[in-house]
């Protein structure tokens, strides 16, 4: 069971508890509200991946088709955040190997195009091995597009 599903379930229990145990007071309630709260923000609101916020983007400045089917993507860098400490932002990378990587791709041409901006979501850091392998880049898991 997924971390959000167990709270979820954690908290329709206290409920139950709560309301057959009514007469405890209010004590038991505040205990039970400080453990959610110290529990919740550590898992449910976890936004380590984010590159750019989820509202927000960045602009398209070129990219490359690797012959493999991966893409690379020059991005302007002055808000993009770099939560897995890659030695590179200025450059992010699509692995061909990743589910739906071929509509990301469409989707960041798209963009190109016409001149909207992006948003990722990344899931680590790799070495890119066309770049000379000295280098790690954000490698995205999800894409964006900004209006």
């Amino acid at each position: 069971m997924d971390v959000p599903t167990m709270i979820f379930h954690s908290l329709v229990e206290i409920n139950i508890l709560l309301i057959n145990e009514r007469k405890k007071g209010k004590i038991m309630k505040k205990i039970l509200l400080v453990i959610l709260i110290s529990i919740l923000p550590a898992h449910a609101f976890a936004f380590s991946g984010y590159l750019t916020p989820l509202a927000e983007g960045v602009s398209i400045n070129k990219y490359l088709l690797h012959r493999s089917g991966e893409m690379t993507i020059w991005v302007t860098n002055t808000s993009i955040s770099n939560p897995d400490n890659c030695t590179n932002t200025d450059r992010v990378h699509i692995r061909a190997s990743l589910a739906g990587s071929q509509n990301m791709i469409a989707a960041v041409m798209t963009a190109y195009a016409s001149g909207q901006k992006v948003g990722f979501h990344s899931s680590g850091c790799s070495v890119i091995p066309f770049w000379g392998g000295t280098q790690t880049v954000p490698i995205i898991s999800e894409i964006w597009v900004i209006k």
